[in-house]
């Protein structure tokens, strides 16, 4: 009897391993993929759903500009179908470049193809005379990289994600375009209801430690004035600089992110009488997070 048993009990064993091994190669059979930020994760699956297994490159609260890549996230690219970049962050050119080869098989997809791009916004006033004129030029020059910050960016962004869905997993292609149409329109009245909420601020300016929102900025008819390079002690003569720009066009708000030193923005609102407010302009929830800063403006300019 006991041999019954134990023969029952290992028939159940056997039973139970296939179905895991069964689930998890279901599981397997989704395109793996990678995204550069969260933005792009919330909008490559609001398109792709659960037929994707998708994951982002920068955790919560890495900074692109400084980043670099652990060898975690380096295999998590390798094993993946497809790394959609959010395209001109110095990060992702090296990622790339390491990844491809040990995977030349792995699809690029370049979700800011045709996004209008801004440049110069990172130039920042130098108080050394003796400073090199072509590191002025090359900072005029240079690419804003954030991209996302915009709603109009966010609908090409989104098509870039849907078009390389499509080429890994044309299966499911008329899902994706038919869940890319609904999110464009979401995007489309999110994009007119900030619009609105802004009406009345349009040449206002507002305060940002890094120029992350310089396409927010122009949608809307703002002025953004960077305060400093990601927490950075400014200079006296930029300081001044800010002081003068926030007194002639009005600013009343200072955005700042949690992982700046919150002393120093303290002490910068008081210098330009602004209403500090926290964002997370790389965290999953894009769409609360437009509507944050726009609500956070208006409600400021009517306080």
């Amino acid at each position: 009897m006991k041999t019954i048993f134990r023969f029952a009990a290992l028939i159940m064993l056997i039973a139970a391993s296939v179905a895991v091994a069964g689930c998890s190669d279901k599981k397997s059979d989704r395109p793996v993929v990678t995204v550069s930020i969260e933005p792009q994760r919330f909008l490559l699956e609001r398109i792709a759903g659960d037929k994707v297994d998708c994951a982002s490159l920068l955790s919560a609260g890495a900074n692109p500009e400084t980043f670099e890549p652990t060898m975690a996230n380096l295999m998590r690219i390798e094993k993946s179908t497809a790394y959609f970049q959010i395209g001109n962050t110095g990060f992702e050119q090296s990622v790339v470049e390491k990844v491809k080869a040990n995977n030349p098989d792995l699809i690029i997809i370049d979700t800011s193809a045709r996004v209008e791009l801004l440049r110069g916004t990172h130039h920042h006033h130098h108080d050394d005379a003796d400073d090199d004129d072509h590191d002025g030029d090359h900072e005029a020059d240079e690419i804003d990289p954030h991209i996302w910050s915009s709603a109009k960016n966010a609908i090409i962004i989104a098509e870039n994600i849907l078009n390389g869905l499509v080429e890994i997993d044309p299966d499911n292609a008329e899902l994706y375009r038919k869940n890319f149409a609904a999110l464009k329109a979401e995007i489309e009245a999110l994009d007119a209801e900030l619009a609105t909420t802004l009406a009345t601020c349009r040449g206002q300016a507002f305060l940002v430690w890094h120029p992350s929102l310089s396409y927010f900025a122009r949608d809307y008819g703002l002025k953004q004035i960077s305060v400093g390079s990601e927490g950075k002690e400014s200079s006296v003569q930029h300081m001044k600089e800010v002081l003068e720009e926030c007194g002639e066009h009005g600013a009343k708000v200072f955005f700042s992110q949690k992982e700046f030193d919150g002393s120093q923005s303290a002490t910068i609102c008081r210098q330009t009488n602004t209403k500090l407010v926290e964002i997370n302009p790389l965290g999953y929830e894009w769409e609360a997070e437009m509507r944050h800063l726009a609500t956070s403006l208006a409600t400021a300019r009517n306080d």
